[in-house]
Formats: C-alpha cells, sequence, structure tokens
C-alpha cells in the first residue's frame, strides 16, 4: 500500500511541476523505426486454459485476476519470443 502511495504522490508531484519532459523528435523516430520492423507472431500457449481453470477454482474471484491474467499471458508469449531468438535454432522452427 505504501509504494501504491508513494508512487501516486511522485506522479502528481511529476505532473503538476511539469518534471515530465517530452522524448526528443530522434527518440521518437528511432521508436518508430523500430516498430516498423516488427513482424507479427503468433505464440501457442497449450497449457492456458489449465491456467486459468487453477485461477477459477475456490469461492473468491476478484475482478483484478482478469487484468492479472491478461498481462500473464503476455508475460509468457513475450518472455518464448525473447528466448526463441536469442537461444538456440531449434526453438525459432517452434514459433
Amino acid at each position: 500500500m505504501g509504494q501504491t502511495r508513494a508512487i501516486m504522490s511522485m506522479t502528481a508531484k511529476v505532473t503538476k511541476e511539469g518534471l515530465l519532459r517530452w522524448p526528443r523528435q530522434r527518440t521518437i523516430k528511432a521508436w518508430k523505426h523500430f516498430h516498423a520492423q516488427l513482424k507479427p507472431v503468433e505464440v501457442v500457449i497449450p497449457y492456458a486454459t489449465q491456467i486459468s481453470d487453477s485461477l477459477q477454482r475456490g469461492e473468491e474471484f476478484p475482478i483484478a485476476t482478469r487484468r492479472a491474467f491478461n498481462r500473464v499471458m503476455t508475460i509468457i508469449q513475450t518472455s518464448y519470443l525473447r528466448l526463441s531468438h536469442s537461444n538456440s535454432p531449434a526453438m525459432k522452427k517452434d514459433v
């Protein structure tokens, strides 16, 4: 709880005092180029249903769980892609 309060206070201070600086055009151009080079890749998570079923056990099911589940699936996909491009060529075939 204390960390959330600190983050909110810092965000308010940055916004109020104008400490947040917009990125330079050069930085924006570099990011646009980077994104233009990305290609869509489908990553299948064969055990996604089991993870979902496991999280839905029990009586309590907070709405935050739904948001967290989407983030977890995205993190698994991102981790797989990161590892597949930095490790063995065999993993690249599976993507």
